[in-house]
């Protein structure tokens, strides 16, 4: 016989864990689900026009535009100096400008300068070039002359001028060791620019310059001579400095004077024996010096003014998600100023919201768990 105050003991306590249970289930489906963190994209970038250092510092256009979106923000909000056609604080450049983004896993920046120019940066030491043109041999300068005699007569002017060979090396050499000129050097630089993007997904960079071009120019006593620059056309292309020949004729022409004047006494009395003497001497030490003179002044030139144009670190495209592009990169007399800089990268994707049912859980989670 069952007993029956046994079975009522059985029967309260399965309502009780019925109960529980379903208070337990109505407690669950009350709760708000697990929060499902999404990390957040991420970017950078940043642009200035100028930097400089030595006598180009005064060139600086900093602070930098900078952009830099965290993961605690939605879009960076740019820093430092901002902007397009901005005032700079001097007479070296008229307007500049600096801006840069970033967000959602993009960035961009952009700089760049109006033409600019540097004036009287150094000084091109006309000493100094002339120091290495004492091997001209300048005992043939007289050949040209005797050779337009009649043959029957060359014999013996040529060993009337033989003695004048030594007073004419002397007046070559103390013309060339005499000269201390200074020719004053500027340069012009026209408009700059440089652009950037990057992207997380697809990870890939890319960039781009503009350089209007670049001039030297000398003052060659009351002329002015413009030296161009060769700018090349690929990325992280080095400047081709060369003399003009412009320059080379008015350095030519100034030693003309000097030797007119130096040679004057040594060949006065055979230039009334033969006509257009001085000048013939002249023409010919001036036509060997000047293949050296080039020569001279185009690697005086190159220890003076260098550098490199379309910098691109990495070259673009670039698959790293990052890059520096730089339009131009000039050393003038051992200091450097670097125009129109613009970085781009590094930037982060973010993660994909894919809780379609906002239970906590990601898509592929609940179907992992049946």
């Amino acid at each position: 016989m069952t007993d029956l105050g046994s079975i009522g003991a059985r029967l309260r306590t399965v309502v009780l864990v019925g109960t529980a249970t379903a208070t337990a289930a109505a407690l669950n489906l009350a709760t708000a689900p697990a929060a499902h963190a999404i990390p957040e994209a991420t970017g950078h970038a940043d642009a200035q026009a100028v930097e400089g250092d030595g006598i180009l510092a005064i060139l600086n256009t900093g602070p930098a535009c900078d952009a830099d979106d965290t993961a605690l923000t939605a879009e960076a909000t740019p820093t430092g100096r901002c902007g397009a056609g901005l005032a700079f604080e001097g007479e070296q450049v008229a307007t500049f400008t600096q801006e840069a983004s970033a967000g959602n896993g993009t960035s961009s920046a952009n700089a760049g300068t109006a033409p600019l120019a540097i004036e009287d940066f150094h000084s091109l030491d006309l000493n100094g070039v002339l120091d290495g043109l004492d091997a001209i041999d300048s005992g043939t300068v007289l050949d040209p002359v005797v050779q337009a005699l009649n043959p029957l007569v060359q014999d013996v002017v040529r060993a009337a001028l033989q003695p004048l060979i030594d007073p004419i090396n002397d007046a070559l050499q103390s013309t060339l060791a005499g000269v201390e000129q200074a020719l004053p050097l500027s340069v012009e630089i026209g408009a700059i620019t440089a652009q950037c993007t990057a992207t997380a997904d697809p990870l890939v960079a890319s960039g781009s310059t503009e350089v209007a071009g670049i001039d030297i120019v000398v003052e060659l006593g009351s002329t002015q001579v413009r030296a161009p620059i060769d700018l090349g056309t690929g990325p992280n292309a080095p400047l081709t400095v060369t003399a003009p020949q412009d320059l080379v004729d008015g350095v030519l022409e100034g030693l003309r004077d000097t030797l007119e004047q130096t040679l004057g006494g040594a060949l006065a009395p055979l230039n009334v024996l033969v006509t257009g003497l001085q000048d013939t001497v002249i023409d010919t030490l001036l036509e060997a010096l000047e293949p050296s003179l080039l020569t001279a002044l185009t690697d005086a030139l190159r220890g003076l003014v260098s550098g490199t144009v379309n910098i691109q670190e990495p070259v673009s495209p670039s698959s790293t998600g990052e890059i520096t592009v730089r339009g131009l990169e000039l050393t003038l007399a051992g200091s450097t100023g670097r125009l129109a800089n613009a970085h781009c990268g590094p930037n982060t994707a973010g993660a994909v919201d894919d809780d379609s049912d906002d239970d906590g859980l990601t898509d592929d989670e609940e179907t992992d768990l049946g």
